[in-house]
């Protein structure tokens, strides 16, 4: 065999392997660019899906807000099915509500409970075939202020001084000596106001037939004043026909 045949087999060997070379670093640069750009695409796929989750949160974090009346139903927030309000917003959400059971612990509302029941929405967010989610506390608007009347019952009164909703309690100490039990009894002035900051003073009242009487006070010093009847169980804006329940 000449040299000049061994020279032309060693340049063909030598050039498959460069091209061999040359072909992985292609298929490895190729591969590299599909995984980034498959990554980038899930990236942008989880992001809009939490910007959805995101925005359905704000969304109905607004209308709890500005609702009228807070003992309205979780309904009346939206369109509410299995405890879940839904909607679409850049994509889809579903937002699940959460409150607080007479033992404390944690529950998950339906349609039908309170817009006041709610402590927590779980919102989530669908984007393509990606699914993210939020969760955010809902605090009550305002703080609480409390007035108790002292005396046999004991009427106590929580106010949220932003809205004017009342909580009415009363130690009840009528049943066999010494068991004693909570009771409710009723908003004071049925529902919200919006007139806030509000004040709330209740003291124990034994005529005409009058267990306690509170006055609430709003930003512009207006007063209303509630008794509470007990042949009624229910509070009236008067006794006595001849008795004004505006003061101011």
């Amino acid at each position: 065999m000449s040299r000049i045949s061994l020279r032309k087999g060693s340049v063909l060997v030598y050039t498959l392997l460069l091209l061999s070379m040359m072909l992985v670093a292609a298929l490895s640069l190729a591969t590299t660019a599909i995984i980034g750009k498959r990554g980038a695409l899930s990236t942008d796929k989880s992001m809009q899906a939490f910007q959805t989750a995101d925005s359905g949160a704000e969304v109905i974090l607004a209308k709890i807000k500005n609702a009228v009346n807070t003992d309205n139903a979780l309904s009346t927030l939206g369109s509410c099915s299995g405890g879940k309000i839904t909607g679409t917003v850049r994509g889809d959400y579903a937002v699940s509500f959460f409150g607080v059971d007479t033992n404390g612990n944690e529950k998950t509302l339906t349609c039908s409970d309170k817009i006041s029941d709610i402590t927590k929405i779980k919102s989530s967010g669908s984007f393509g075939e990606t699914t993210r989610a939020i969760e955010t506390a809902v605090a009550a608007g305002g703080e609480y202020i409390v007035s108790c009347t002292g005396g046999n019952n004991n009427y106590c009164f929580r106010m949220n001084t932003d809205t004017g909703k009342t909580e009415c309690r009363y130690l009840n100490a009528s049943g066999v000596s010494g068991t004693y039990s909570i009771e409710s009894c009723p908003d004071p002035w049925s529902g919200t106001g919006s007139n806030g900051p509000y004040s709330v003073s209740c003291t124990e009242d034994s005529g005409h037939n009058i267990s306690a009487s509170c006055v609430r006070v709003d930003k512009n010093g207006k007063s209303e004043t509630k008794f509470w009847i007990s042949s009624e169980s229910d509070f009236r804006d008067a006794p006595m026909t001849e008795a004004s329940a505006q003061m101011w």
